[in-house]
């Protein structure tokens, strides 16, 4: 054998043992959960009363969610809806009897109208809605450069067709289980994530359980039994200095366009939810999160015109239909200081028992 074709032979045995090691350790440590699905049985626990938490690093939140109102009580007092600023919405906060947390991150218009569509389909009834009103319903940009929606989007169309009185089909519920992207396999980036989640949580890890149910002695963050978060040991331990400089390297577009105003149809088609909702009977609270005062010194000019548009519209919604507002993007207003944040996006649990009142 010349040294030449042994070079090519030795190449191509070590690109097929890099490409064994890539796809294998991407899809059997899977930190992203692309490739296992445990959903059904998380599910279950949260409504037999567990409070469960997620031992890898990510869940599908659409996932569950949709099973969770697939399979709730259909009469229920209250439930939130919204991204994750909405997560820390506890059924203790709210004083109701029953109470689901349906939020989920980084949701969007889309996100909140399949949430909608599916009680719809499935003959959830809540008494009351909270709905977290962030910029990501109204902001067309923002909108268009995510594709996590995509899972929902019939419910999200089905919900659109029921408001505007067009006859519709009850989706068939084909968007449910595990949306695998493959590409992952083969994703040096996802094996850089996988490594770094065996640093941090051993080679046992990979092949151990994607969750557990947890007591109240845990001290790592969790799903509690309305499907809301209670954040972790780690998470109270983040210092006031440490938000102040998370506002000051915070990436404000991937949530809030400069320069946006609010989207005419994602208002219009709104409103006619909160008709439909109002119509019914059915309570409505508008939640303005505030923005941590470091960054709202950044941000409270006329570079996002898109904040003071949405918080009128909130105030005029209220006014018209009996809805209530709960809350301010202006922290001023509110009183929260930056030491009341675990980033500066996101309160921590004692600020929104100390600044909101969630009761009816």
């Amino acid at each position: 054998m010349n040294s030449n074709k042994k070079k090519w032979i030795e190449l191509i045995m070590f690109l097929l043992l890099f490409l064994l090691l890539l796809t294998g350790t991407n899809y059997i440590v899977d930190p992203g959960n692309q490739f296992h699905y445990f959903y059904d049985d998380l599910t279950e626990a949260i409504l037999n009363g567990d409070s469960v938490q997620i031992l890898s690093n990510n869940s599908d939140e659409r996932e569950i969610c949709k099973l969770l109102i697939e399979q709730m009580p259909k009469d229920v007092d209250c439930v939130a809806l919204g991204p994750s600023l909405a997560l820390t919405i506890q059924q203790d906060m709210t004083g109701e009897e029953s109470f689901y947390n349906l939020a989920m991150s980084a949701a969007d218009y889309y996100d909140f109208m399949a949430t909608a569509g599916l009680m719809e389909a499935n003959g959830v009834k809540p008494e009351r809605i909270i709905i977290c009103f962030d910029s990501r319903l109204f902001d067309e940009e923002v909108i268009a450069g995510d594709s996590r929606h995509d899972k929902l989007m019939d419910y999200a169309l089905y919900m659109e067709g029921v408001l505007k009185g067009q006859e519709m089909s009850v989706p068939d519920g084909t968007t449910t289980g595990i949306q695998r992207d493959y590409s992952q396999l083969f994703s040096v980036s996802y094996f850089q994530y996988a490594v770094e989640f065996l640093k941090q949580n051993g080679f046992g890890a990979a092949f151990g359980p994607r969750w557990q149910v947890v007591g109240e002695d845990c001290t790592e963050s969790r799903y509690l039994a309305d499907y809301s978060i209670q954040y972790g040991a780690g998470q109270e331990a983040v210092t006031e200095e440490a938000v102040v400089e998370h506002a000051r390297t915070y990436w404000m577009e991937a949530n809030v366009t400069p320069g946006a105003h609010m989207s005419e149809e994602k208002k219009e088609n709104f409103e006619l939810l909160i008709q439909y909702y109002r119509a019914q009977g059915v309570e409505v609270d508008l939640y303005l999160c505030p923005f941590a005062p470091s960054l709202w010194d950044r941000i409270s000019g006329e570079q996002y015109p898109i904040l003071p548009e949405m918080e009128a519209y909130a105030n005029e919604l209220a006014e018209q239909y009996g809805v209530r507002v709960i809350g301010s993007y202006d922290p001023t207003v509110v009183g929260v200081t930056d030491a009341d944040y675990y980033d500066c996006r996101h309160l921590r649990h004692s600020a929104m028992e100390t600044y909101f009142d969630f009761t009816e």
